[in-house]
């Protein structure tokens, strides 16, 4: 089993008469169960700055190797896991 963990701020700007400010902690939890394929891969999008949203203290905690990567055609952020072994599968006795 492997876990990829994604935690950051999430601030929202709401405009009005006067500016206000929230702040949110979103955390994204991604569990990989063993399956019968040779090689699994994830995509989990990452929340992104916008004129009234403003992203800080990203941080990704991972038993694999991630990438932050960014998509070329909307600039999406995203992280992309790849494990090219089957992930083992428990057997209880």
């Amino acid at each position: 089993m492997k876990n990829i963990i994604l935690t950051g701020f999430l601030c929202l700007f709401v405009a009005c008469q006067s500016v206000k400010i929230r702040q949110f902690t979103l955390t994204c939890d991604v569990t990989l169960e063993p399956g019968p394929g040779s090689q699994t891969r994830v995509w989990i999008l990452v929340p992104q700055n916008t004129p009234i949203q403003k992203i800080s203290n990203l941080k990704i905690e991972s038993d694999v190797s991630v990438e932050l990567k960014s998509d070329d055609k909307y600039g999406n952020r995203y992280l992309y896991a790849q494990i090219d072994k089957a992930l083992p599968v428990s057997t209880h006795t």
